[in-house]
């Protein structure tokens, strides 16, 4: 996608997903499903830390940015709860 010019040039691509999410409203139950979600993704991800310490190290600033980010994507995506998670982030946007 083009990534539109702002006042100081080419706007950050990160700033682009603050467009599509909706502000947190905590009276919203898909909200709160979001919430409940990824409180159970950190329990997940806290578990295999804890019995995983390559895991564990990936959470410091001993290995690469794109590898830690990479590694601990590929790791949520294995806990329990990560199906639950993205089908609660689905639900709001």
């Amino acid at each position: 996608g083009v990534i539109p010019e702002g006042k100081f040039g080419g706007r950050h691509l990160h700033t682009v997903p603050l467009s599509l999410v909706p502000r947190y409203d905590a009276t919203n139950d898909l909200h709160l499903n979001v919430v409940t979600a990824t409180r159970g993704l950190i329990e997940d991800l806290a578990d295999a830390t804890a019995t995983q310490p390559e895991l564990a190290r990936l959470l410091t600033i001993e290995t690469d940015m794109k590898i830690r980010r990479n590694r601990i994507r590929q790791a949520l995506a294995s806990c329990a709860g990560y199906a639950a998670y993205v089908e609660a982030v689905g639900a709001v946007i």
